[in-house]
């Protein structure tokens, strides 16, 4: 038996520690207004609140522009003010971390992509369902005159992952970060625009 530990310890000692892949985390940028400002970001994040808040239309479909709008907005903030590096670091410690840090953001992508649109597919509506359960999107806070904050959170925290992304993953993150913000980005233009930007 102590044979066998030995060996165990000696491969162990042996054997190399994994290298680090050397693709770096990739930032989103999301521009919205006029690039590296922050009147447009802020636009679509207060925007984003008050729709949130008025309880206008289908619960359905302005619970999923909300949440588009707060991971707009959040994405376009922490690119602006450059915390990027700051959201980064908090994974930097190790190359585990680093990975963990890229597999919460894919994770948290493809959750909220089948939040906002797996109720259409047959095979996803059941995880579609407990998801929208969790971040509470069409959900009983989203009927009353308040802002829902656990769905802002939740946009929160994916578009805070985001700057975590790694690899050939970070380019499904950024498509995904891309889609969800587009339409913001055209309102906030409009919104910036009329009055005088």
């Amino acid at each position: 038996m102590q044979a066998a530990l030995h060996l165990l310890a000696e491969l162990a000692a042996a054997t190399p520690p994994p290298k680090p892949v050397a693709a770096p985390a990739h930032p989103i940028n999301v521009r919205v207004g006029q690039a590296g400002e922050w009147f447009g970001p802020f636009v679509v994040i207060f925007t984003s609140l008050a729709l949130d808040w008025s309880a206008l239309g289908q619960a359905a479909l302005r619970d999923r522009v909300a949440a588009a709008g707060y991971y707009a907005g959040t994405v376009a903030v922490i690119t602006i003010f450059g915390w990027t590096g700051t959201v980064q670091g908090w994974f930097a410690g190790s190359w585990s971390w680093q990975l963990a840090g890229s597999a919460a953001a894919a994770v948290m992508h493809i959750c909220l992509i089948i939040a906002m649109f797996g109720s259409r597919a047959k095979t996803l509506k059941g995880m579609s369902k407990k998801l929208r359960d969790l971040i509470h999107m069409e959900h009983a806070d989203s009927s009353a005159n308040r802002i829902n904050s656990t769905l802002l959170g939740w946009s929160v925290m994916a578009a805070t992952s985001s700057m975590l992304a790694r690899g050939p993953m970070a380019g499904f993150v950024h498509f995904v970060g891309s889609a969800l913000t587009g339409i913001w980005a055209w309102l906030a233009n409009i919104i910036v625009g009329g009055v005088g930007g």
